[in-house]
């Protein structure tokens, strides 16, 4: 439903980030734009979250600036999570990857796992 909204949003949120020739920062409007950007996506993503596509979604949480991660336990469980560390990369390699899944954020899809992980985080 909001797809398109949200893109168009997030392409005016890119172009905020582009600096004039005799600019070397952003400025303060140009950041209020963005967080105020960033709230309008957030919103109508967590308005249209059960029918908007889980990787759409997910992509959009990581042009925001998000690390969500999607995990599954072998027990026929899943969690999106953005705490935990890893090693630092340069380009496509092996990472090493800990972080720490409260019990709660185990759910028993993937669409629950990722809404319970906005719920709780935007």
């Amino acid at each position: 439903m909001y797809k398109q909204q949200i893109k168009s949003l997030s392409k005016q949120r890119d172009a905020c980030f582009l600096l004039s020739d005799d600019q070397s920062e952003l400025s303060a409007e140009q950041e209020k734009e963005i967080d105020d950007l960033e709230e309008q996506i957030l919103n109508l993503i967590n308005q249209d979250k059960d029918s908007l596509p889980i990787d759409f979604i997910i992509e959009e949480l990581t042009k925001l600036g998000w690390a969500p991660s999607l995990l599954y336990d072998d027990n026929g469980h899943f969690a999106v999570t953005a705490d935990g560390y890893q090693t630092i990369t340069e380009g496509t390699s092996d990472v090493t990857i800990m972080c720490f899944i409260p019990k709660d954020y185990w759910k028993d899809s993937i669409r629950e796992a990722l809404n319970y992980f906005l719920d709780k985080n935007s």
